[in-house]
């Protein structure tokens, strides 16, 4: 079996655990260790017992109780650990007053008192040795050539947190608490796709408009499909079939008699045809805006949660833009009007049906488009006397307090847009918001930065999210689809 008998420092107490739970192992191979108290280790746990509130203070003093435990046992001898190895613990015996010390030593110095204490043990025992954690002990034991075990990591107390440090964890405590009352926003931005967006940038069509000589040529066109009429003949009088009907034969060859276009009917149609041909020149001339509205209006979907434990008080949602863009925004998928009239700009010239030129009618179809003008004519007219309420918005009804409702009364093109909820309730699904940025029609390269802010008043700082715009243009022929023009049949 082998023994071992090790003079502990002072630090061994102070700054390990207990004695009994250290893996003696990571620091000696022995069946029984004996840790022996010298007397300088003694003094200075008296010393430091009574040095305030501090962990060493308190460890002082849980050691002076292990060491006045050691004095009541059988043979001033407490046992630490049974097995594994066996550890006792003993005070060392009294040092002679007449004894020789180095020369090197210092004497006023606690750790040369102890070296001189194991060096003098170590006279009629040479296998003691010091264990020690303190760097300038293993120099002096070292020089000395006192051996010495140093106490592994392994052994030590995980460092205490100062003033500073318990002041910082008391303020992280606080500051938890404060976030943990607080609701929590995420703010998120997808494409049409649903796929995240970074950055908006890419390439979008920039269409030419027609120049005079262009639309000058496509009208030279279309008059050559649909030619005007010049030329108003007249169809042959009806053939007499009113004999044998008596009475009845004058009126019915009055209603069958046939008249020709007349002054005012030809007149009318040139006046139509002019028209038709101008209505066919404007939409040329608007075909280029036309495309550019249609294809320079990028589409996003913002995506707001509340992922915290409690609803979040006055949210108010922020779009803006910094640059050369402008900006619509909606809640849910709720197209403003502007948008709707971009989609449904037309993407080809389609014109309408030219005019039908006077060919003459039968007195009988005449009284018929008469009575069917009238019938037509009072219900238009009907609907002219009828106050139009679609643009109105009704100031009656009463808002959700858990929906989001856009602030500004606005659905032009802007660089602001914002959005309110008087509580948003938390743990429910994601309010989502439509913006379209609007790329100006002018101007090959677009570049600005979308922000985007999500606030409440429970909440002590908003979330930002900021989005990078670079769109450049790509010229495309406007000629190339206009010259595919139709007419309505």
């Amino acid at each position: 079996m082998s023994r071992l008998i090790l003079f502990a420092d002072t630090n061994v107490f102070l700054q390990c655990r207990a004695l009994h739970e250290v893996p003696w192992g990571d620091a000696v191979q022995a069946d029984e260790i004996e840790l022996v108290i010298g007397a300088p280790v003694q003094d200075e746990i008296d010393r430091l017992k009574g040095d305030g509130n501090s962990r060493r203070a308190r460890r002082a003093r849980e050691t002076n109780s292990l060491f006045r435990s050691s004095l009541a046992s059988p043979g001033e001898s407490l046992t630490l650990r049974e097995s594994a190895p066996k550890v006792t613990l003993r005070f060392a015996p009294a040092l002679p007053p007449q004894r020789e010390s180095a020369e090197t030593l210092d004497l006023t110095r606690s750790d040369d008192q102890l070296l001189d204490e194991v060096m003098h043990f170590r006279r009629t025992e040479p296998s003691v040795q010091i264990l020690s954690g303190d760097t300038g002990m293993i120099l002096r034991a070292r020089r000395l050539g006192v051996p010495l075990i140093p106490v592994p990591e392994s052994w030590l107390l995980p460092p205490e947190k100062d003033d500073r440090d318990r002041q910082i964890g008391a303020l992280r405590a606080e500051v938890a608490g404060l976030r943990s009352a607080e609701a929590l926003l995420s703010l998120s931005l997808n494409d049409e796709r649903s796929q995240p967006v970074e950055t908006i940038a890419g390439s979008l069509p920039l269409y030419r408009d027609l120049t005079a000589e262009e639309v000058n040529g496509l009208i030279r066109a279309v008059e050559r499909s649909h030619p005007e009429v010049k030329a108003f003949g007249s169809n042959a009088p009806a053939a007499k079939a009113s004999e044998g009907l008596g009475a009845l034969g004058p009126l019915l060859e009055g209603l069958a008699s046939f008249r020709a276009p007349n002054t005012d009917q030809i007149a009318r149609y040139h006046d139509d045809y002019e028209e038709w041909i101008g209505r066919a020149r404007k939409l040329f001339e608007q075909l280029g805006p036309s495309l550019n509205i249609r294809h320079r209006i990028y589409k996003l979907r913002v995506a707001l949660a509340n992922t915290s434990s409690r609803p979040a008080d006055e949210v108010l949602l922020e779009l803006k833009v910094h640059g050369n863009v402008t900006l619509l925004a909606s809640v849910g998928d709720n197209a403003p009007d502007l948008i709707a009239q971009a989609e449904n700009l037309p993407s080809e010239v389609v014109l309408p049906s030219p005019p039908t030129p006077p060919k003459g009618e039968y007195f009988y179809e005449a009284l018929a488009r008469n009575a069917q003008f009238g019938q037509r004519d009072l219900a238009s007219a009907l609907r002219g006397y009828m106050p139009d309420y679609s643009g109105i918005r009704s100031s009656f009804k009463r808002r959700d307090r858990h929906e989001f409702y856009r602030r500004e009364d606005d659905d032009r093109p802007t660089t602001e847009a914002s959005f309110a909820c008087e509580e948003f309730r938390h743990q429910r699904a994601p309010e989502v918001f439509t913006v379209w940025v609007v790329i100006p029609l002018q101007g090959d390269i677009a570049k600005a930065r979308l922000h985007i802010r999500a606030s409440a008043r429970n909440m002590s700082a908003p979330v930002d999210l900021y989005v990078p715009i670079d769109i450049d243009s790509e010229s495309r022929s406007t000629y190339e689809i206009a010259a595919n023009w139709r007419a309505e049949e």
